[in-house]
């Protein structure tokens, strides 16, 4: 196995600002995420499930069965 120091050498010098837009982006995803569902329950709206129903398991085997 290779030690941790020497993937460390392998890296270009700025990879580490990949790595930080990577986390950052997750946490910019789910801070929108949270304050999407803040607004849903705030306005009442509905989660649209019908993606949810075309892509189902069981649509699928109905079509795979067509």
């Amino acid at each position: 196995m290779v030690a941790p120091s020497k993937i460390l050498e392998l890296l270009p010098e700025g990879y580490g600002y990949v790595m930080l837009t990577f986390i950052d982006s997750v946490f910019v995803n789910m801070w929108m995420a949270k304050n999407v569902m803040q607004a849903r329950k705030e306005y009442n709206v509905q989660v649209c499930t019908s993606a949810l129903t075309i892509y189902s398991f069981d649509r699928l085997k109905q079509v795979m069965l067509v």
